[in-house]
């Protein structure tokens, strides 16, 4: 429909309704078409009879008659495909090639394209399902058993000589921040994570929301 209206073609009624169904499984009745319509294909032109469908997924479906009639042969192998002209002349239209390569664009620029009409899919992939993920299932664990090994060279931070600590007094929190700090804070004492300090260093800590409307606790260095 949107094929025939930006092009302005010449529309007839047909004689009969036809029940018509697209590869997408949709079924609807039609009654218009748009007769020897020029389809280019490379430089050879192939007039071809189109009805008016209401579907917007493909501009142009050609049927079974018409592959038929000019012999059309898919290599899905090659990617190609083979038909004849009226002349019986043969016509090979290979695929183009598609980069495989991945570009990433920012948030702003999708929102851009989709705004202007772009197709986007969005694609979840479950982390059982990474090969990678399945092969070493070990080191892949859904929660951590504890702190890693000791390593052969202790990181530390080496300070300014004179240097006084720096100890920033907690953040105030509502209630159910206070409460749910306490419960994470045990947690992380049970597994080990954390334990009881009296360093003359501090930090506060506060809750950042995560995509999941759960909380996920940071501390503030800043």
């Amino acid at each position: 429909m949107k094929l025939v209206s930006s092009m302005s073609m010449h529309i007839e009624f047909t004689e009969f309704i036809i029940r018509v169904s697209n590869p997408l499984g949709k079924c609807v009745l039609v009654d218009r078409v748009c007769k020897g319509c020029p389809l280019m294909i490379k430089v050879h032109c192939f007039p071809v009879d189109l009805m008016l469908l209401p579907f917007d997924e493909f501009d142009i479906i050609l049927g079974m008659d018409w592959l038929v009639t000019h012999g059309v042969i898919v290599n899905c192998g090659n990617k190609h495909i083979e038909l004849r002209d009226e002349n019986d002349d043969l016509i090979r239209v290979e695929s183009d090639k598609p980069d495989r390569s991945l570009i990433v664009i920012s948030t702003m620029l999708a929102q851009r394209y989709l705004r202007k009409g772009h197709e986007a899919y969005l694609a979840f992939l479950k982390i059982e399902s990474a090969p990678i993920v399945c092969e070493y299932q070990d080191v892949f664990l859904e929660k951590l058993p504890g702190l890693p090994p000791d390593r052969e060279i202790e990181f530390r931070i080496e300070l300014v000589p004179g240097a006084a600590p720096i100890s920033i007094a907690s953040y105030r929190m509502a209630p159910t921040d206070l409460k749910e700090l306490k419960v994470q804070l045990q947690e992380l004492t049970d597994k080990g994570f954390a334990r009881l300090s009296f360093s003359p260093w501090g930090a506060p800590v506060l809750f950042v929301k995560k995509k999941d409307i759960s909380t996920r606790l940071c501390i503030d260095y800043r």
